[in-house]
């Protein structure tokens, strides 16, 4: 989604909208895990839900068991969003010649064993994937431990939206200096 959202910025313009665009990004991220967080808490916990139905003025008693469905439907919706999103992006289009489609598909894969030949040599680009892969590992197994904890302590499962939340304002840290570092990166490569 990164290379997508690269390739659709205009080229000559690219080197200087990119840390804006990846800052943005993050703070997005950041409140969209806020609205997120107390969404799903609210939503994934039918006492709440309930509540909050009564509040609106509505007479309904969620039960257990179609509130923890709830979540999955806000996230398909949320994947839809995405994808109507990514649809949208372009990038330049080179013209080429007409070509069949299995030497389409032979070239398409001749460019990953090129890619995949390069990442495996290049040690900075082996490493970032490596470590992406290992503390992407990492974090989803601290968030379902962290679940386990929080039910075994007695927090419940309404309060599990306020504590992520509390964890994701720290992007909205994060991205001003993630946007100086990109900078300070791009000027040293110039």
């Amino acid at each position: 989604d990164e290379a997508l959202a690269y390739d659709s910025l205009p080229e000559a313009e690219r080197s200087k909208l990119w840390p804006q665009v990846m800052a943005r990004l993050s703070r997005a991220m950041a409140l969209g895990f806020v609205v997120t967080s107390i969404t799903g808490s609210v939503v994934y916990d039918h006492h709440s839900l309930t509540a909050a139905m009564q509040f609106v003025g509505l007479d309904v008693t969620v039960a257990k068991n179609v509130a923890i469905k709830l979540p999955l439907f806000l996230c398909l919706g949320t994947a839809l969003a995405c994808l109507m999103v990514t649809l949208r992006m372009t990038e330049q289009r080179v013209p080429v010649a007409a070509a069949s489609f299995w030497q389409s598909v032979g070239e398409t894969w001749a460019s990953i064993l090129k890619t995949g030949g390069w990442i495996w040599r290049t040690r900075a680009a082996f490493a970032l994937l490596l470590f992406g892969v290992v503390f992407d590992s990492v974090i989803r197994l601290f968030l379902t431990v962290a679940s386990n904890f929080y039910r075994l302590v007695g927090i419940e499962e309404a309060w599990y939206g306020v504590i992520g939340t509390g964890v994701s304002l720290l992007g909205l840290v994060t991205a001003g200096l993630m946007e100086k570092s990109t900078r300070v990166m791009n000027s040293w490569q110039n």
